[in-house]
C-alpha cells in the first residue's frame, strides 16, 4: 500500500451536555437537532450567527425543507427570506 490516503478536514463545535442531561434533546427531537448541527457547523464563532439556506442544511442533514422549517421553534432557528426567494436561517446559539 503506498502512502497514507486517510485525512480529514475537522471542524468542532460543542453541544452543551445540560442539553441531554436536561431533556431538551428529546424535546427537540431528531429534525430539529439534525437541523441545529449544520447550523451550529456554519457559525462564525466570533458572533455565534449562521446564516445557511435552507437548501444547504437540506442537503447536509438528509431531511426535507419542511422538517427544517418546522424545527424552527426547537432549534431556535429563524427561517426568512434571503433575496430571490431564497430561504436562510439565522440563529443565535445558545
Amino acid at each position: 500500500m503506498k502512502g497514507n490516503n486517510l485525512s480529514a478536514e475537522l471542524a468542532w463545535f460543542h453541544v452543551f451536555k445540560a442539553m441531554i442531561d436536561d431533556g431538551e434533546l428529546a424535546k427537540m427531537g431528531p429534525s430539529a437537532f439534525a437541523t441545529y448541527c449544520v447550523i451550529k457547523f456554519h457559525a462564525n464563532f466570533s458572533t455565534g450567527k449562521a446564516f445557511p439556506s435552507v437548501e444547504t442544511i437540506c442537503q447536509k442533514s438528509g431531511i426535507s425543507e419542511r422538517q427544517v422549517v418546522n424545527a424552527e421553534p426547537g432549534a431556535n432557528v429563524n427561517v426568512s427570506s434571503g433575496g430571490e426567494g431564497t430561504k436562510k436561517t439565522d440563529t443565535i446559539l445558545q
